[in-house]
């Protein structure tokens, strides 16, 4: 780990506020009061910036500052100067003598912020959150998975005809050398061929089934019945 304390290129001392520091920053000021906080460092032997020893004071070491858990009270105080004045955290403060801006502020972002989203009121504008925009939010998934379960049926039905393609370039060669005589019997071979290639459409997986619409499902499958009807003709 790196230091806690460490001087910068001025020589001005940055990090952790020892005790020794913190007495002497306290002595002072009982002493001489708050004046000037940029002239106030070197009068008081410190090696620090006056916005340092400022924060110091105010956030830490100045009499009256209430440190620890927030109670129900409070939290419902900064709640409500936040509806009305919003991130202006020292005017707040100002409203809550004994609490600093900075604790103020820390409070507000790592609890009471989360609280109020989660209990659907937005944080910044303090009105309820508009039920519509979970439902706009989740429409582009519900549409990604429909196109992606219509791209799944086309790639299964594609790899169907495909695996019948050798048995449609037999029926075609069978039929172009027939006689007339075997027309009526050859043409029995072919619905029957053509039969187990529409049969090939119905082989898809319970998974696609479920991901899929009974209507597009229907629709899907009918033209593609139709393209390879249209195809099954030309090569005839």
């Amino acid at each position: 780990m790196g230091r806690t304390t460490w001087f910068d290129v001025d020589g001005i001392k940055r990090g952790e506020w020892t005790e020794e520091e913190d007495r002497m920053l306290v002595a002072y000021i009982n002493k001489y009061g708050v004046r000037d906080w940029g002239a106030l460092p070197k009068r008081a032997g410190l090696r620090r910036c006056g916005k340092s020893c400022r924060l110091r004071w105010l956030n830490y070491l100045k009499p009256g500052i209430k440190k620890g858990k927030f109670t129900p009270q409070e939290e419902e105080d900064i709640i409500k100067f936040h509806s009305l004045l919003g991130n202006r955290w020292a005017a707040i403060a100002k409203q809550m003598p004994n609490r600093t801006d900075n604790d103020i502020k820390n409070h507000w972002n790592s609890c009471l912020k989360k609280r109020l989203r989660r209990s659907g009121i937005d944080p910044m504008t303090h009105e309820p959150i508009k039920a519509t925009s979970s439902s706009a939010t989740s429409s582009p998934t519900l549409r990604h998975s429909s196109s992606t379960g219509s791209v799944r049926l086309l790639n299964k039905l594609a790899s169907g005809i495909s695996s019948r393609k050798l048995g449609l370039d037999r029926i075609k060669t069978v039929m172009i050398s027939l006689e007339p005589s075997q027309a009526v019997e050859e043409e029995k071979m072919m619905r029957s061929s053509k039969e187990e290639m529409i049969g090939c459409f119905m082989e898809i997986d319970g998974n696609l089934i479920r991901t899929t619409s009974f209507r597009e499902l229907a629709t899907t499958a009918t033209k593609s019945y139709y393209c390879y009807d249209d195809w099954l003709r030309g090569c005839v």
